[in-house]
């Protein structure tokens, strides 16, 4: 782990402040979305933080009980979102994906794509004064290219998570009232290939979703993946 913490640091890393020029109240919630995520995925070890906004990335590094880094937003809930009619309550949510063990931490591009978009995706509300929920599908670089050389994903959908063990742990994740009046919605973010966005275009996000759990696709990010439409036409 030792390499881990060293390459960490020259991606600036620092532990986090809960009070860092926020209201009493952004604190508040500050802090109870953070335990919120590390209740049921593991305490935050480091944090990566942005200088041009308020949006930040915790990093859960990988344990023998969950072999995985989980990577979650704090901050892009504390700006609602611009939400369709009739969708009231429904204005803010946080992020997070999960990358496997082995991944390297770095700057490299094929590396440092996952954090890139994440923080990306935190923010895509405000750029675009849109909304983001369950089942959204985003593009991913304005030409389609893939994230990385050495992958073809290249477009994200959110989900609900399927790294919890049953639906009740998975309904109480999904969703928590940080202030009265004010709930914050939980989602995972799952990158997918060209075939897999159609699909999702021409049937359903909850289609799309069923196929994952048919072929044990986890939602630990695997660049080499088979594609989910393929394998469902193969079958």
């Amino acid at each position: 782990m030792a390499p881990f913490l060293k390459k960490l640091k020259k991606l600036l890393v620092e532990r986090w402040d809960f009070g860092k020029q926020k209201r009493p109240s952004q604190r508040i919630e500050q802090k109870n979305i953070i335990e919120h995520f590390e209740t049921y995925f593991g305490k935050a070890d480091s944090v990566l933080t942005d200088e041009k906004n308020d949006i930040d990335i915790y990093i859960v590094s990988p344990t023998i009980e969950r072999p995985c880094y989980t990577l979650f937003t704090q901050g892009m809930s504390s700006q609602p979102m611009r939400v369709p009619p009739d969708m009231e309550g429904y204005e803010y949510a946080e992020l997070m994906l999960h990358l496997p063990f082995y991944w390297t931490l770095d700057r490299r591009p094929e590396n440092y794509w996952p954090i890139e978009w994440l923080q990306k995706l935190a923010g895509y509300p405000r750029e675009h004064d849109t909304w983001l929920f369950y089942g959204r599908l985003i593009k991913g670089r304005e030409g389609g290219e893939p994230f990385a050389y050495n992958t073809d994903l290249s477009c994200f959908i959110l989900g609900a998570t399927r790294m919890l063990p049953n639906n009740t742990d998975r309904d109480a994740f999904s969703m928590m009232e940080v202030a009265p009046g004010k709930v914050v919605y939980f989602f995972t973010v799952l990158p997918l290939y060209v075939d897999e966005a159609v699909y999702r275009q021409e049937h359903s996000a909850e289609k799309l979703f069923n196929l994952f759990d048919q072929k044990n696709i986890s939602d630990i990010i695997d660049i080499h993946r088979a594609k989910t439409t393929v394998l469902e036409e193969r079958a």
